[in-house]
């Protein structure tokens, strides 16, 4: 069966492949944190890329999107429990925290990011035990939020880490998989 040919949304999905980010990744993402809508989307963090990338603590996964190949964006999903800096204050057990963006201007607004977020979420679930997923655009970034809403995320309120004013979200397990049944 040709998929590919008969549906455009499958020939993009089936030419994104995720691996696990590297120190080789350190000049892209560097790069990335220059461009103007990564800025806008994350304008206070510095990432500290070379001991990130260097550093693989067993509660954080670090992804590389690539789109035939070439390196698109990038995903981190992590235990907001067990992670270092406590960013997320005191929280319960079993909840994953994403960050997602695509660096390259060109591959936005085609699909892509939902389709990251779709694998960023799965991954996730992928863990029983984890029940709800959590993700902090800032409060200003109304296009992030619609598109984190439009996928299932629920607003549960504004909070303010370290300098950034953002509107915290939600998608516990029931909901995403209710919701992603078909009908």
């Amino acid at each position: 069966m040709e998929l590919e040919s008969e549906n455009p949304s499958m020939k993009e999905y089936s030419r994104l492949q995720f691996r696990k980010s590297t120190i080789e990744d350190l000049e892209i993402l560097l790069r990335w944190d220059d461009e103007e809508h990564v800025i806008a989307s994350d304008p206070n963090d510095n990432w500290n890329w070379e001991i990130e990338l260097a550093n693989e603590p067993p509660w954080r996964e670090q992804i590389m999107v690539t789109y035939d190949h070439t390196p698109i964006g990038f995903i981190q999903v992590i235990d907001p429990k067990e992670e270092e800096s406590h960013y997320w204050g005191d929280i319960g057990e079993n909840f994953r925290a994403i960050d997602i963006w695509i660096g390259e201007v060109e591959y936005l607004n085609r699909g892509l990011g939902t389709k990251m977020m779709k694998y960023a979420i799965e991954l996730c679930f992928s863990n029983p035990a984890v029940h709800t997923v959590l993700i902090d655009p800032l409060v200003s970034n109304v296009d992030a939020i619609r598109f984190y809403q439009r996928i299932g995320f629920k607003p549960i309120g504004e909070r303010k880490f370290n300098d950034d004013l953002c509107l915290v979200h939600e998608l516990k397990r029931d909901d995403y998989f209710q919701s992603s049944r078909p009908h």
